[in-house]
C-alpha cells in the first residue's frame, strides 16, 4: 500500500539491461544466483515482454515509500519482436514508470538516435479523449529519462568550442536537429531528437566504460564480484545507483500518488486493452482508477459507520443524505 517509485529500463536486446538492473536492485551490488533477473551471454533474450521483481526497495527517501525494478525485452530481439510489439512495451513502460532508463552501447550517433523510433511514435499508441491535449497529457506522464551509454570510450568534446563537457551537455548537443540531406534523410531522427525533447523534459546522460577488458570476462559478468570490476566502471556506476536511489520521484497520477493497487488497476487497464487491440485512453483509465479508490473509500467509511452507530435505533443514521455527504468529502479528498 506505500507509493511507489518504478524504475524501467528499455533498450536493444543483448546490451545487458538485465545486469545493469540486478547491479541497482542488490545490496552491496552483489549478484549471488537468484537475487536479480536472469541474464545470458546466449544469443536469445532471456526476458520475455515486461518483468517486475517480487521484492521492492526501501526508498532512502522515506521508509513509507517503495522502488520496484522493472527489466524489459529487448528491442529488434530475434525471438517474436515486431515494431508493434515493441511499441507496446515501450508505451506501457512510459506511461507506468518514474524513471526510464534507456540502456544502448557506445556513443550517441545516427543509429542509436534511429533506435529510439518508439518515442518518435509515442503518441500514436495512447489515446486521449481530447486530441489535442494528447501530447500534453504524454508530458505529466512521462517518467525521468536517463540515456545510459556503455562501453563508453570516447572523450566528450564540443566540436564547436574544442571544450570537454560533461555527459549531459553531450546528451544536449546530441539533441540537436541536424541538417537534412537533399533527399530529406534525416528527418525521421530530427523527429525523434523532438519528441525526446517534448515528451522527457527531465532527462540526463550517464557513461559507463567497460567494466572488463577479457571478451571471456565479459560473457561471465554475473560471476564476476562488483570488487573485481574496472575501478572507472565502479565509481561511474555507484553514481548511478545514488542517482536513481536519491533522486527518483513517487509515480503519480494527476495529483494521486501511485500504491501497489492503483499500480494493479492501471496496468491492467492498458494490458486488457493492447490485448484487445484497443489503443489505451489515458483519460479513461485515470478516470477509472479514481473512481475505483473513491467506491472503496466510500464502502469503508460505510462499513465503520455502521459498525459505530449499529446500536442506536434511528431512521436517521443511514439517511441516504448522509450516506452521500461522506461520498463528498471522498471525492474532495481525490480532487474529483
Amino acid at each position: 500500500k506505500e507509493d511507489l517509485i518504478i524504475v524501467s529500463i528499455v533498450g536493444k536486446a543483448r546490451t545487458g539491461k538485465s545486469y545493469l538492473m540486478n547491479l541497482l536492485l542488490n545490496n552491496n551490488n552483489s549478484l549471488s544466483p537468484g537475487s536479480g533477473f536472469q541474464i545470458s551471454s546466449r544469443l536469445n533474450s532471456c526476458t520475455k515482454g515486461i518483468w517486475l521483481w517480487n521484492t521492492p526497495r526501501i526508498s532512502p527517501q522515506s521508509p513509507n515509500t517503495k522502488i520496484i525494478f522493472i527489466d524489459s525485452e529487448g528491442t529488434n530481439s530475434t525471438d517474436i519482436s515486431t515494431k508493434t510489439y515493441d511499441s507496446k512495451i515501450f508505451a506501457l513502460i512510459v506511461l507506468i514508470s518514474s524513471l526510464f532508463i534507456y540502456n544502448t552501447h557506445g556513443n550517441i550517433d545516427e543509429r542509436s538516435i534511429a533506435d529510439l523510433a518508439l518515442a518518435a511514435h509515442l503518441s500514436d499508441t495512447v489515446a486521449a479523449n481530447v486530441i489535442e491535449d494528447k501530447d500534453i497529457i504524454i508530458n505529466k506522464l512521462a517518467p525521468k529519462f536517463i540515456w545510459v551509454l556503455r562501453d563508453f570510450v570516447l572523450d566528450k568534446i564540443d566540436p564547436e568550442t574544442g571544450k570537454e563537457i560533461s555527459s549531459n551537455e553531450y546528451l544536449e548537443l546530441c539533441l540537436r536537429n541536424k541538417l537534412m540531406s537533399k533527399n530529406g534523410s534525416g528527418m525521421e531522427n530530427n523527429l525523434i531528437r523532438e519528441n525526446i525533447i517534448k515528451y522527457f523534459k527531465e532527462r540526463e546522460c550517464v557513461t559507463l566504460p567497460r567494466p572488463v577488458d577479457s571478451e571471456d570476462d565479459l560473457h561471465k559478468l554475473d560471476e564476476i564480484p562488483f570488487e573485481q570490476l574496472k575501478p572507472n566502471f565502479r565509481s561511474e556506476f555507484l553514481k548511478l545507483k545514488t542517482n536513481v536511489y536519491e533522486n527518483s520521484r513517487v509515480k503519480k497520477l494527476g495529483n494521486k500518488k501511485i500504491n501497489g493497487p492503483i499500480l494493479v488497476g492501471l496496468l491492467t487497464q492498458f494490458i486488457n486493452s493492447l490485448n484487445s487491440k484497443i489503443i489505451p485512453n489515458i483519460n479513461t483509465a485515470i478516470e477509472n482508477i479514481i473512481i475505483n479508490e473513491i467506491e472503496k473509500s466510500y464502502e469503508k467509511c460505510r462499513k465503520l459507520w455502521k459498525e459505530k452507530y449499529s446500536k442506536i435505533n434511528s431512521s436517521d443514521v443511514y439517511n441516504i443524505r448522509d450516506m452521500y455527504n461522506i461520498k463528498y468529502i471522498i471525492m474532495t479528498e481525490y480532487s474529483i
